[in-house]
């Protein structure tokens, strides 16, 4: 049976009695301890040591983010450490993530929130003012930026089991959910097929009132109906899912952005538009460029009988890359079996 994997993420040095303990505790608890010091990162020959703890990341459920008062090594490609990236890149993938603080960072970092505009103030528990800006950072965040200082590891123990609790509860809640949801889906049906005979039978009633004026209102609501149902099957697609859900963009928009865009690339633009318009956050839209989000958009042309896309030569290359970072990733899988 699959296991959760959970990434600890921290300094080495300063932590790493912390980093045992936790990784005793998930254990414990039956899951799946990622830390690159008991070798449960595979590394190779091609990147950097680093590189291969982000990779790493993309296969994870949970990353434990432990800040203390070292800032760490320096990644070597931004003014972040290590430690930091790991953290920045889970909550680029929308992984889920706990930050702890060393209880004296914490305190102090009101203190850096006062002064941070001076920078003759030396503080007395981080060795790098980049530590509180990071912390600043993730204070800053809309969402998924769940924070607590700490003294001891049973500090942080004790709220993660009450946290992933709390999650197997909701989980549990959903699987009741899912239930609801198939028997309504089995009404609907049943509510469909009635909808059908009423229908059959009120074109049947204008059709002896008004001949010339019903075929009309008739011919109107069957096309009606026709783009709605056209609609619901664009719904289905998954990558139309995603953009609903993770971007907050309404399925009439999508619709609309893929009808009228003559190009990938004006597709690309109308839903990054939207999507920032909607949530007045900066929104690139780069998940467009996967061969599975293109074939899900291109199926969704053929369904209003539109041509495919044709992505361009550099377009090609943004999904070519993506694919390829995806392959390396499941052979990285395979070889953890």
């Amino acid at each position: 049976m699959a296991k959760p994997r959970i990434f600890i993420s921290s300094t080495f040095f300063d932590l790493r009695q912390v980093r045992a303990d936790l990784e005793r505790f998930i254990k414990e608890m039956g899951y799946e301890s990622v830390r690159n010091e008991t070798g449960s990162i595979p590394y190779g020959k091609d990147l950097k040591l680093e590189d291969y703890c982000y990779r790493e990341i993309i296969g994870i459920d949970i990353l434990v983010g432990i800040i203390g008062g070292r800032f760490g090594s320096s990644s070597e490609h931004s003014n972040y450490s290590i430690t930091q990236t790991e953290i920045k890149t889970a909550l680029e993938q929308n992984k889920n993530v706990y930050v702890f603080i060393d209880k004296n960072v914490h305190s102090e970092y009101e203190t850096y929130l006062i002064n941070k505009d001076n920078n003759n103030v030396q503080y007395r528990y981080a060795d790098d003012v980049k530590i509180y800006e990071f912390i600043e950072e993730i204070y800053s965040l809309p969402k998924n930026n769940i924070i607590q200082s700490f003294e001891t590891a049973q500090d942080i123990t004790s709220f993660l089991r009450e946290q992933w609790a709390g999650l197997f509860k909701d989980l549990l809640a959903q699987e009741q959910k899912r239930e609801n949801y198939e028997n309504i889906s089995t009404k609907v049906t049943e509510l469909n097929e009635v909808s059908s005979t009423l229908k059959t039978y009120l074109e049947s009633v204008l059709e002896s009132v008004n001949g010339e004026h019903s075929n009309e209102v008739i011919t109107k609501e069957k096309e009606r109906l026709e783009q709605f149902h056209l609609a619901q099957k664009v719904f289905k697609l998954g990558y139309i899912g995603h953009l609903i859900r993770g971007h907050e963009i309404e399925l009439d928009q999508v619709i609309d952005s893929i009808k009228t865009s003559e190009t990938l690339k004006e597709l690309n633009s109308k839903l990054s538009n939207i999507a920032e318009e909607n949530t007045s956050e900066e929104d690139s839209m780069g998940c467009m460029f996967d061969k599975p989000a293109l074939e899900d958009i291109n199926k969704a042309r053929k369904i209003f009988n539109l041509p495919s896309f044709e992505p361009t030569k550099k377009e090609w290359e943004l999904i070519n890359q993506e694919a390829k970072s995806y392959d390396i990733f499941k052979e990285k899988i395979k070889s953890l079996k």
